[in-house]
């Protein structure tokens, strides 16, 4: 996904070409470093806060990812405990947590 920028100047002094905005959605918004308003958005990276408005647009236009469900962390979950609560040292019960809480993720 592509959005042109113009600056605020630009526009205002007539330095941007105004037929490129003509039809379209506008969206005024500051980008500044300075202004601490950046954000790591997945598949997009590190953007300003006024960009995520129309990344989260497009995602909603794309439609909403399909839920794998909750049967089998839940199984996978209750298969695991056992196990885990075997363990006798600290670092086994860490692994073995670890390992359950990652497997539905793996799956």
């Amino acid at each position: 996904m592509t959005i042109p920028r113009h600056s605020f100047i630009a526009v205002g002094s007539g330095a941007a070409p105004l037929c490129s905005l003509a039809g379209k959605d506008v969206i005024i918004g500051a980008t500044a470093i300075e202004l601490g308003d950046r954000y790591n958005v997945p598949a997009h990276g590190v953007i300003p806060g006024v960009i995520i408005q129309p990344v989260a647009a497009e995602t909603l236009i794309a439609g909403v990812p399909a839920d794998a469900g909750w049967p089998l962390p839940l199984i996978l979950g209750t298969l695991a405990t056992p196990a885990i609560l075997a363990a006798r040292r600290r670092r086994v019960f860490a692994l073995r947590t670890a390992g359950a809480v990652l497997a539905p993720v793996a799956a």
